[in-house]
């Protein structure tokens, strides 16, 4: 490493969360958040990413909140999904609906901002498909499907 490098390196800041364990800062030029990288509460094992708004000094009550209430409850996450996830889905995946993702995939990542607007992944059990699921308003609002993104 160069000396600048060395020099500028920022450190890292970490924090732990009551009831959640060890979380560490990070922010770029659009947010900033407490992120975790391993399961916690009732998450699936294979969960690998949670992510909590807020700043350096302090998280968003309501994003914390969210985040508590979700990883203590995930399969209220699945709840959230509706007719409208499934037709969204179809457009990416013909014959897609909601008992295959019950039955085929797992809550991978969850992201909150506050306690009406969050993402959450979902991960095929069998196959390299992901889909971020985007909450905002507390409804459903968009979905994003990538394949070959996680192996």
């Amino acid at each position: 490493m160069s000396f600048f490098k060395t020099l500028f390196k920022k450190e890292t800041v970490k924090k732990e969360i009551e009831g959640l364990g060890l979380f560490e800062f990070y922010q770029d030029q659009n947010d900033s958040y407490w992120k975790i990288e391993h399961s916690v509460l009732s998450l699936p094992n294979n969960f690998s990413f949670g992510a909590i708004n807020g700043s350096q000094t302090e998280l968003n009550k309501q994003a914390l909140q969210a985040f508590k209430y979700y990883a203590t409850q995930p399969n209220l996450l699945i709840e959230l999904l509706d007719k409208n996830f499934e037709r969204l889905a179809q457009k990416c995946i013909s014959d897609f609906n909601l008992l295959q993702v019950e039955q085929h995939f797992f809550i991978k990542t969850l992201t909150t901002t506050d306690d009406e607007n969050f993402e959450f992944g979902l991960h095929s059990k069998t196959i390299d498909v992901f889909i971020e699921v985007f909450i905002r308003a507390n409804r459903l609002d968009s979905l994003h499907l990538d394949e070959g993104c996680c192996e």
